[in-house]
């Protein structure tokens, strides 16, 4: 069965993505980027590569979004899955269903700090990168290696929406910003949640190892280090902190707020 590791670009997705590669896969050893390929990203090319579906044909594959997935879970195995992908239905074809889903945990951000970082990796200024975070029609098509994804984010409100709106699964929701303040605190909370539905067994000391090994500066440390392949420009890793967007120009906070106010008051964030 899978668990969906959720969110909007740019919002600590790969953060605990790596915490749980870690916890779960690394053997108490040091943290590598080797180990992220336990949790593969959907949709992606290298999951698909041996089921014959035209991965550059976007329709066909939201055709098949859950013939991939019962293909993934023929291991018989708990099969984590990260994704940006807004939980939507496009022509009656849903993104999951309970046959193959067990759970999701969803990472959100504040998105003024989302805009600062999703402009960085897109290598867009700011007022374009804001224009693809208000859009329910952008795709990210394919990345630096041409690897076709076709993931629909849809904007900011409308990605985190579409998982807590949906029934089909229970969904944990996790603040980057509270991952940052009280980092045991919330990391013992998605590993009790996993706890409650699978074999993985929550362990105190071993969750403070896997948060050290993947803290944000150790992380920046190996990708400088030995870089990192989903950088798409410049440092993956480049700050990880809150509250960048008080340097923001007051005509963009404005907007963002305009456009997403309600929800940012629900998240505590105005």
């Amino acid at each position: 069965m899978i668990i969906w590791l959720a969110s909007y670009p740019k919002s600590g997705n790969t953060w605990v993505r790596s915490f749980l590669c870690h916890y779960i896969y690394g053997n108490n050893d040091n943290f590598n980027f080797k180990l992220l390929d336990n949790i593969k990203k959907f949709p992606d090319i290298n999951v698909i590569k041996n089921l014959k579906i035209n991965y550059e044909n976007t329709n066909e594959l939201i055709e098949n979004w859950t013939v991939i997935q019962d293909f993934i879970n023929l291991n018989n195995k708990l099969n984590f899955l990260k994704t940006h992908n807004a939980f939507c239905t496009i022509n009656g074809n849903s993104f999951t269903n309970s046959a193959n889903t067990l759970a999701a945990i969803y990472v959100v951000r504040d998105p003024r700090d989302v805009l600062i970082s999703f402009s960085n990796h897109l290598n867009f200024d700011l007022y374009k990168t804001l224009e693809i975070m208000k859009s329910d029609e952008y795709w990210e098509t394919e990345d630096k290696f041409n690897n076709f994804r076709s993931a629909l984010f849809g904007s900011w409100k409308t990605n985190y929406k579409s998982w807590f709106a949906q029934n089909t699964l229970e969904t944990l929701l996790i603040r980057y910003e509270d991952l940052i303040s009280n980092p045991f605190e919330n990391f013992s909370k998605i590993i009790k949640f996993l706890e409650n539905k699978t074999k993985i067994i929550y362990d105190k000391n071993s969750i403070e190892l896997s948060i050290n090994q993947t803290k944000f500066e150790n992380l920046s440390k190996l990708e400088k280090k030995n870089g990192f392949d989903e950088a798409t420009n410049d440092l993956f890793f480049r700050k990880g902190s809150s509250k960048q967007w008080m340097n923001l120009d007051k005509k963009l906070i404005s907007d963002l707020e305009e456009n997403f106010g309600d929800l940012m008051e629900d998240l505590n964030y105005k």
